[in-house]
């Protein structure tokens, strides 16, 4: 019997709100956008904003903020957010006194980015994590900042590490280090040369290099032998590193982990269980007197 292909389930574009009030910006921005498969739906001003929210079914809101608006900047924010606390916001912002977030918001946003963007790519990536991290009408909190209140979330929810970006994951790994008291350097998001991040650990003997990779990875799927075997000859022939680890928010074939264990001085496999311990242990480490190793104070 012939078999017939079931048609692709077609995959709705997210409706973003976009608040700006310069026509050309609002113009430019709307190209933007609808290259990257958002449908948009603009406003010049708060009230038109308020209006198409109430009309529209939206997925994240945009919102450039603007000391001359009619709700006077993180007004506009306030009554959004209070309206709909499940919505991700993101907001802009021209005006360096607009950019932190004012103790009368009822929350905060998922993102603020100062204008002019210097990264257009890195900014398009947020909304498009930020229109999707929704499950039940409710938004993971705080995912995409990397500060105590996330660590804090991750502590209690560690399965939350696997909501975040692949880039928020390696900021969050990056942020775990550096609590620990090691210099700590990510590198670029892309064509980073297999290495997210690099850290330099003091000891008492001398200064260790050493290269992370991070994969920030699903339920069933484990990293398997391709990924650790690339890893070390990325580690070998390209970073000249004392230790490599990959991380990942899920766990290790069995032939990842026999190959590991061939190179146990030099190698190092972090799955989900360490994270969790890691990432638990946040916020307890402090620097020895006697030396300037950090240890955990719990």
């Amino acid at each position: 019997m012939t078999q017939v292909a079931r048609p692709r389930e077609k995959i709705r574009k997210k409706n973003i709100l976009l608040l700006e009030h310069d026509p050309m910006v609002l113009a430019a921005l709307t190209r933007l956008l609808s290259y990257e498969d958002f449908i948009v739906l603009a406003a010049r001003n708060s009230r038109q904003l308020l209006r198409r929210h109430a009309e529209s079914r939206i997925d994240i809101a945009l919102l450039n903020l603007s000391p001359n608006d009619e709700l006077s900047g993180w007004g506009t924010f306030n009554r959004l957010a209070h309206q709909r606390p499940s919505l991700p916001i993101v907001i802009m912002s021209a005006h360096a006194e607009l950019l932190s977030v004012p103790d009368s918001a009822p929350s905060h946003p998922q993102a603020i980015f100062a204008k002019p963007m210097l990264d257009v790519g890195f900014f398009c990536q947020t909304l498009r994590d930020l229109s999707v991290w929704r499950t039940g009408g409710t938004l993971r909190p705080q995912l995409e900042q990397i500060t105590g209140e996330l660590m804090n979330s991750l502590a209690r929810q560690p399965e939350l590490m696997r909501e975040l970006s692949p880039r928020k994951f390696e900021e969050a790994i990056a942020e775990i280090l550096s609590d620990q008291g090691h210099t700590v350097q990510l590198t670029p998001a892309t064509r980073d040369g297999g290495r997210d991040i690099i850290v330099v650990m003091k000891t008492c003997l001398a200064d260790l290099l050493i290269v992370i990779e991070c994969k920030r990875w699903s339920p069933p799927q484990k990293v398997g032998i391709s990924v650790v075997e690339r890893f070390l000859h990325v580690l070998r022939e390209k970073s000249r590193a004392n230790l490599g680890i990959i991380a990942t928010t899920t766990y290790f074939s069995k032939d990842a982990i026999r190959c590991a264990e061939q190179y146990k001085y030099q190698l190092k496999l972090a799955d989900f269980d360490h994270l969790r311990e890691m990432v638990k242990r946040y916020g307890s480490w402090r620097r020895t007197k006697e030396s300037e190793i950090w240890v955990p104070t719990y």
